[in-house]
């Protein structure tokens, strides 16, 4: 249904090229899971087997992710930046600019999303 849905999208509003230009280099995709129960702020919660990334897109985008490795990957359509992850698994990002975002860790990759 989902993926029906997608087309269905890409059909009527198809992605901006801005957006379709970033490669995505074979990773893994990092699925989102709806959240069952709604929090303040935008929070966007994708896992891919053990792996979680729980994110929170604010003035900074904060995250936290399960297990920790040591630093993750922010993507944007014309640039990128790294931030350390703590040993309890969190980071943060304060020089993001708004549109859309990724979040890689290792070689998985969270679906386009927008800050």
């Amino acid at each position: 249904m989902r993926e029906r849905l997608r087309q269905l999208f890409d059909l009527v509003d198809p992605m901006p090229a801005a957006v379709e230009a970033p490669v995505d280099f074979g990773w893994e995709r990092l699925e989102y899971v709806p959240e069952k129960v709604r929090t303040r702020g935008a929070t966007m919660t994708f896992s891919l087997g053990k792996r979680v990334v729980h994110v929170e897109v604010g003035v900074v985008v904060t995250g936290l992710v399960i297990p920790a490795v040591e630093e993750v990957e922010v993507r944007w359509p014309d640039g990128v930046t790294w931030a350390s992850v703590d040993k309890c698994g969190f980071f943060e990002l304060d020089d993001v600019p708004r549109g859309p975002v990724r979040i890689v860790i290792g070689n998985a990759a969270t679906g386009w999303f927008v800050r």
